[in-house]
């Protein structure tokens, strides 16, 4: 830890002086088992006045420490480990509002978010489709632990990400009426990434023929946000889409990746067309 007997300075200085810094660094701790090494821990800060009575010096800004998840997971292989905040859920924006190269995608997974009995497949006679992950920052039921929530949530096995896309393509293939190809590419919704991927999602999930550009660069973002907030086996997130001129306030923007060449999907670890 930097600093580990604090930082002092005058009320001055802490108010003119700009944003102050602590780095943490912990071990992996023994007996952490599973794939992703998983471990949790809470980050309470705490100010200390000294010219004010004893009673008084110490102030405690939360009621309740952050909770942080730290991992060392070898799936990641950008870095040996790292630390999230655990609290907030990550929200998953695919910005087709300011990234016209994913915008057939974004609309294919608004539609399904917006209007899930309108996607295709049809739902039988009678029943109604429930596609999860819509964003909303009301619903508390995505809580970590709690499977059965609005939220998806993020899968590293490659066997059902496998069966996910391959059970996707079979639907695509009713909705087709055939078979495929470029430039044209099966996109579905949920993703295959995902405990709710279509092989375990009943009735409740979307695909859609569009373009093979679109639908890997948009799984490009997809893999990015899950290095960007090191999402492990069975972490929830939320998902959103934004269409031409539309707006979603309140999110940091994350830029899309450097694109060296045609979008490429065996480097996104999809494989969306026949």
């Amino acid at each position: 830890m930097t600093n580990p007997n604090g930082i002092e300075k005058t009320l001055y200085q802490w108010r003119d002086g700009g944003d102050t810094g602590f780095q943490l660094t912990s071990q992996e701790p023994s007996g952490v088992g599973g794939p992703s090494k998983k471990a949790w821990c809470g980050v309470g800060p705490w100010v200390q006045s000294p010219d004010v009575d004893e009673k008084d010096q110490f102030h405690y800004p939360l009621e309740v420490p952050y909770r942080v998840r730290c991992g060392s997971s070898t799936y990641y292989k950008y870095y040996t480990g790292g630390c999230v905040m655990w609290d907030p859920i990550a929200v998953f924006v695919l910005d087709g509002a300011k990234d016209k190269k994913v915008v057939e995608t974004a609309r294919h997974v608004r539609k399904a978010l917006d209007t899930p009995q309108a996607t295709d497949p049809a739902a039988p006679a009678g029943e109604t489709k429930s596609i999860p992950g819509r964003y909303n920052r009301n619903d508390p039921t995505c809580d970590r632990g709690a499977y059965a929530s609005g939220c998806l949530w993020r899968t590293t096995d490659n066997s059902l990400n496998e069966t996910n896309r391959a059970e996707a393509q079979k639907a695509c293939r009713k909705v087709n009426g055939g078979d495929w190809r470029k430039p044209t590419s099966c996109d579905e919704y949920p993703m295959a990434s995902t405990y709710q991927g279509v092989s375990r999602a009943g009735i409740n999930y979307s695909v859609s023929l569009h373009d093979y550009d679109d639908n890997c660069r948009a799984g490009r973002r997809l893999k990015n946000f899950y290095v960007y907030n090191r999402l492990l086996d069975m972490d929830p997130y939320w998902v959103w889409a934004t269409l031409p001129g539309e707006t979603f306030a309140g999110l940091e923007d994350i830029p899309p990746p450097t694109e060296e060449g045609p979008a490429s999907c065996a480097v996104d670890e999809i494989n969306p067309t026949l």
